[in-house]
């Protein structure tokens, strides 16, 4: 942790942003950059190809990279409704009934927090806050694990 007690420093530091290129990257990362892609490139050379290669190729490119970088053998992404609804029926109901819970104590927790958010200045006249806009369709990366959690299946 770094303490800082000059105003101005703390401004400065608080308002830079820092590239991925200023970050260096473990050992073990640039080497399965290599395995995984031929050559070294930087972590922003690495997330422009993918999300190039996964424009151009949708799906497949996703399949592909679960393959090489977790060693999944996907048919397809997206889980079909009936199996999601298979997989429901197995589900022990006090688990069902946390998990609605949970759910919705998300859910409430951030509308109310939308209906509430500051927006404003900060003295260097740089807007603070936050924008929320809908998005039609995203994509997680999650990498697989021998756990398995509610959040990432």
């Amino acid at each position: 942790m770094r303490i800082i007690r000059d105003v101005e420093v703390a401004k400065e530091t608080l308002l830079k942003r820092l590239s991925a290129e200023s970050v260096e990257l473990p050992v073990h990362v640039k080497r399965r950059i290599i395995e995984t892609f031929g050559q070294e490139l930087t972590a922003d050379e690495v997330v422009r190809r993918i999300i190039q290669n996964v424009r151009a190729n949708g799906d497949a490119a996703l399949i592909e990279y679960a393959e090489i970088l977790d060693g999944a053998e996907l048919k397809q992404v997206e889980v079909p409704g009936e199996e999601i609804a298979a997989a429901k029926k197995e589900v022990d109901e006090h688990l069902l009934v946390s998990l609605k819970i949970a759910a919705d104590n998300i859910r409430n927790f951030h509308q109310r927090q939308r209906d509430t958010l500051p927006i404003g200045r900060t003295e260097l006249g740089e807007g603070v806050g936050q924008i929320l806009a809908p998005l039609e369709r995203v994509g997680v990366y999650a990498p697989g694990g021998t756990a398995s959690y509610p959040s990432t299946v």
